[in-house]
């Protein structure tokens, strides 16, 4: 496994930066947003009985500047939202391993669930899931990113590029 993480991906040099980034963001987004993770406060408070802090995987999808991933309105990760809507995703992908903190908002709101739901943002069908949009269980959730850090290997290193809400 570790000798194909190191691998690089094949790509047209003519290739548009979507065709180069959507499948490192879906499988990225689906295999390491495992690491949904509430941040630090969530975290000492929600602990479970053996201390270790949820984690939940998020198939997470792009819109704009906002990610988003569905979940049941019963889910561990519905409830810890309720708590703290802090969240904290990491993922690989691009030669980086980018670390992303952002601002949760769980919606339930008919008219959002339809347009995600139709508009193929998510990196799922999500009716594999969840059945239809209508569902009274789903929830959608909008994460805005706060900050984020990339550790990408440059020509001196490893380099860490870092983005800020705020500037």
């Amino acid at each position: 496994l570790a000798r194909l993480m190191r691998k690089e991906a094949v790509v047209g040099h003519n290739a548009s930066w979507l065709f180069r980034s959507a499948p490192y963001l879906i499988f990225a987004a689906t295999w390491v947003a495992a690491s949904l993770v509430p941040t630090s406060s969530v975290r000492r408070r929600m602990k479970p009985p053996n201390g270790a802090p949820h984690v939940a995987v998020a198939g997470v999808g792009v819109e704009g500047d906002v990610l988003w991933f569905a979940t049941r309105r019963t889910s561990g990760k519905a409830r810890n939202l309720a708590t703290n809507p802090r969240v904290a995703l990491v993922w690989q992908g691009n030669a980086a391993e980018t670390y992303l903190w952002g601002d949760a908002e769980v919606l339930d709101d008919a008219a959002t669930r339809e347009r995600i739901w139709t508009s193929g943002v998510l990196p799922y069908d999500p009716a594999q899931f969840f059945g239809a949009w209508d569902n009274p269980l789903l929830v959608l959730v909008r994460v805005t990113p706060t900050r984020a850090t990339a550790m990408v290997a440059g020509e001196g290193g490893l380099e860490r590029r870092r983005w800020s809400a705020g500037g």
